[in-house]
């Protein structure tokens, strides 16, 4: 089963980014979410510990991976996505951190997807850790 971490940078007004990268692997890619708004459905990314990943059929965005057993909520998808405001409580990803429109956003989200689809193309799981942004002052280790 493949195992993903998706290191978070602190969160802010403006969204939540991260790296998101498979352990042992060649996927390297950035994320992006909603602001910690204490893990409110819609409105806030989810707090962070280790879920299972299922794939998914969504009728918006097709064949996702579906991030499972998040306390209080559902339905969080890995889907394509630039800035936060295009995910609803879900994890976008891309391939670099940039501006779009003069607003921080990642880049390439489209292609990243695809490339994370192909590497998951034989697993019907994965698992993925999300670690929060270390405390001002502390270094990660």
């Amino acid at each position: 089963m493949k195992s993903f971490t998706l290191q978070r940078y602190p969160s802010s007004a403006y969204g939540t980014f991260g790296e998101f990268y498979e352990h042992g692997g060649a996927f390297e890619a950035y994320s992006v979410e909603r602001p910690w708004l204490e893990n409110q459905p819609f409105l806030s990314c989810i707090l962070a510990g280790l879920y299972p990943l299922q794939r998914f059929h969504s009728s918006r965005f097709g064949q996702v991976w579906q991030v499972c057993q998040v306390p209080g909520r559902d339905h969080i998808l890995i889907h394509p996505a630039n800035w936060p405001s295009d995910v609803e409580g879900c994890i976008g990803l891309g391939r670099e951190i940039g501006a779009l429109n003069g607003k921080k956003a990642v880049l390439h989200s489209t292609a990243t997807l695809q490339a994370f689809h192909l590497l998951l193309t034989n697993e019907t799981q994965a698992q993925l850790m999300i670690l929060d942004a270390p405390p001002v002052g502390e270094e990660s280790e």
